[in-house]
């Protein structure tokens, strides 16, 4: 008998229970027809007690085709809110990456159009940070040694 799948399975697990849930189906149709038949060519010469035996036989197939059926459905119902729930998870992620996308090429254009930068490569940073730094000293020097001159210029009037 097949194991009873649940909403941990993968779907080649759960499609797996299925085939044997649906060959265990095909085998208890077998047996009932079987079973019909014999019922069929014995007919009235079988006695109270083996007609039992048959109606029995014939309602426990019945029931296990019947749960194996509801076990089915079951699956079928879980299986689709799990895909639904999926998708949209799916689709709120695709938007939340289109907007990043379209972020990340806005900063771009904006830093190339600052820094007059044609290409944007791995060591770009690192030059633009270089830049800076000489900027950073050049203005430093320029600025002490214009308030140096101010100062000798101040001394000398």
């Amino acid at each position: 008998m097949a194991s009873k799948p649940n909403s941990k399975n993968t779907k080649a697990e759960i499609l797996e229970s299925y085939e044997e849930l649906w060959k265990e189906r095909k085998e208890l149709e077998g047996k009932l027809k079987q079973l019909q038949k014999e019922v069929k060519n014995n007919g009235a010469s079988q006695n109270d007690q083996q007609s039992g035996i048959v109606s029995k036989k014939l309602s426990a197939a019945s029931d296990k085709m019947t749960a194996t059926m509801d076990c089915l459905v079951e699956l079928h119902v879980g299986f689709g809110g799990a895909v639904s729930e999926l998708s949209e998870k799916l689709t709120t992620e695709a938007a939340s990456l289109q907007d990043l996308r379209q972020a990340v090429a806005e900063e771009t254009q904006q830093l190339e159009a600052l820094y007059d930068l044609d290409e944007i490569e791995e060591d770009t940073l690192d030059e633009l940070i270089e830049t800076y730094e000489e900027n950073s000293k050049t203005w430093f020097f320029s600025t002490y040694y214009a308030k140096l001159l101010v100062k000798i210029f101040k001394a000398f009037i």
